[in-house]
């Protein structure tokens, strides 16, 4: 340390200074080329956690901006239905993904309506593959060391500061028991 902050802890995931650095990023974009959007989707309801969704858009082979983000707190699932369906009649996204763990689960059945563009994710499910099991304890984390590749690759632009703060929260630990 010798009096200077570290930019990490030992068990954070990100980096915080790779973390800032995705605020002030910026990628030359050929929106002929690229341009498709993912829309994510997380479901709080009335705990003290928020609902979101979060357009990223695609700026070249690799990367991805974030154009569009709404949270909101303390509404019921008919509410948080309609605002992703909003976003979806927005922005066009090739995909939306749903958090549909728990409380996301009606949300996905309202949203998705037989839709094959609308898919769930469940961060704890595990694929049945044994080198993956090595490496992966579940989709979450899975997800987590694929976005963590993205910023340090340099690949992700983001545009809210909250995204980041909530970014440098997450911890990892080792799981011997893999």
């Amino acid at each position: 340390w010798l009096g200077v902050p570290q930019a990490t802890a030992d068990n954070n995931l990100f980096n915080e200074d790779e973390l800032d650095a995705c605020l002030t990023r910026d990628f030359p974009h050929d929106p002929k080329k690229y341009g498709s959007r993912i829309l994510g989707c997380d479901v709080a309801r009335f705990g003290p956690n928020y609902s979101a969704g979060l357009v990223l858009k695609q700026c070249g082979p690799n990367h991805w901006e974030e154009e569009f983000l709404d949270r909101w707190k303390k509404h019921d699932a008919i509410y948080t239905t309609g605002k992703f369906t909003e976003m979806i009649n927005t922005f066009y996204p090739e995909y939306t993904i749903i958090d549909s763990d728990g409380l996301g689960g009606p949300v996905y059945d309202y949203v998705s309506n037989g839709r094959q563009d609308v898919v769930e994710f469940h961060g704890g499910w595990v694929k049945d593959d044994a080198t993956w099991k090595k490496t992966y304890k579940n989709y979450r984390t899975y997800g987590y060391l694929k976005l963590e590749e993205l910023v340090k690759a340099g690949h992700l632009r983001l545009k809210s500061k909250f995204i980041v703060d909530q970014l440098k929260e997450i911890k990892y630990k080792y799981d011997v028991t893999m």
